[in-house]
């Protein structure tokens, strides 16, 4: 390579010689794009990746929410209930019936 820019310099202008070396230039920054641009796309990549897993987490974490409620609502239902026929302050026929009524048997 070195030959052909001896050469070169020798046989044309130095102007062409600058015309080479710009045109070597516009290819390497080109090339250096290019590889940024497939980084930058792979980062892209992951975020959206990260960002639909920490969504859905979120959305797991609502229902396991609403999930817990319900069950500690009907658990204190129950705690009631069993406490109030150990006391024998109810019938446990009245509750039985109650149960009955609302198709809970």
């Amino acid at each position: 390579m070195g030959i052909l820019v001896l050469l070169l310099s020798y046989h044309y202008s130095s102007v062409f010689a600058s015309i080479i070396s710009i045109i070597l230039l516009v290819i390497a920054l080109s090339y250096r794009y290019n590889i940024q641009k497939e980084e930058i796309a792979t980062k892209d990549k992951i975020l959206y990746k990260q960002s639909r897993f920490a969504s859905m987490g979120e959305m797991i974490s609502n229902i396991a929410h609403q999930w817990r409620q319900a069950l500690n609502h009907v658990y204190l239902n129950l705690a009631v209930v069993d406490k109030l026929v150990k006391n024998e302050n109810i019938v446990t026929e009245f509750i039985y019936t109650k149960f009955k009524k609302r198709g809970l048997e």
